[in-house]
């Protein structure tokens, strides 16, 4: 066989591989929302919707630090929230949104409900603190 025609099959054999390969879509909004809708039940113990989630990935500006740790309360399971979102994260394909996405649920949250804070808290003490000047 020579050189040309060798050349010739190998790269009709590449480019027909090429072709097979899945050519990945790029998401659309309701491919988006049917994954968030996926872990409603998760949203919905915290009081948040999927809008309130859909919002933190896309819409709301980035904050220049995402701690959330303050923001839970002793009842709320940390682990459970955090691999939904971090699952979530991995099928929108945006796997470093997880803490902003974190953030937003327990802002949503603690936006729409009054949360009892016990006295261990550390709000509690820096609000004694500045109630003291």
């Amino acid at each position: 066989m020579t050189r040309k025609k060798y050349d010739k099959l190998t790269s009709d054999e590449s480019s027909a591989n090429e072709s097979e390969e899945e050519v990945e879509e790029p998401l659309t909004d309701e491919r988006i929302y049917s994954f968030i809708d996926y872990y409603s039940d998760t949203w919905e113990k915290y009081g948040c919707m999927g809008s309130d989630v859909f919002k933190s990935l896309y819409v709301n500006k980035p904050l220049p630090s995402y701690v959330y740790n303050h923001m839970f309360v002793p009842c709320d399971d940390k682990n459970e929230l955090h691999y939904c979102v971090q699952q979530l994260c991995k099928d929108v394909k945006e796997p470093a949104m997880v803490n902003r996405v974190m953030h937003g649920i327990l802002h949503a949250r603690n936006n729409r409900e009054i949360i009892f804070r016990d006295r261990t808290h550390w709000t509690q003490s820096f609000s004694r603190y500045l109630s003291s000047y």
